[in-house]
């Protein structure tokens, strides 16, 4: 059972970024919603890059990168700035 909730914890973590990326008109069920479903698309994708030499370190490491990632290219000030200054609905 806690590494069930463990799960459904890491995965709303890994997808929170995207979820807020994507739809920033949401409420927060909604956004909890797309966070675990985009949360878990990113935990397979790890599983996936991870199953030919398969150990709890690296799923971890891939995990830890891929959220760092996603939580610096979806800030929203790094998009206001790539996009030039203008605001994302300029």
């Amino acid at each position: 059972m806690i590494a069930a909730l463990l799960t459904v914890v890491i995965a709303c973590a890994a997808g929170y970024p995207l979820a807020r990326w994507t739809d920033r008109t949401a409420d927060l069920p909604r956004r909890l919603g797309e966070a675990y479903l985009l949360g878990l698309g990113v935990l397979a994708l790890v599983m996936f890059v991870a199953s030919g030499h398969w150990s709890r370190m690296l799923v971890i490491a891939v995990t830890a990168v891929l959220v760092a990632g996603i939580a610096l290219l979806c800030h929203p000030e790094r998009r206001a700035r790539d996009l030039g200054g203008r605001g994302a609905g300029s």
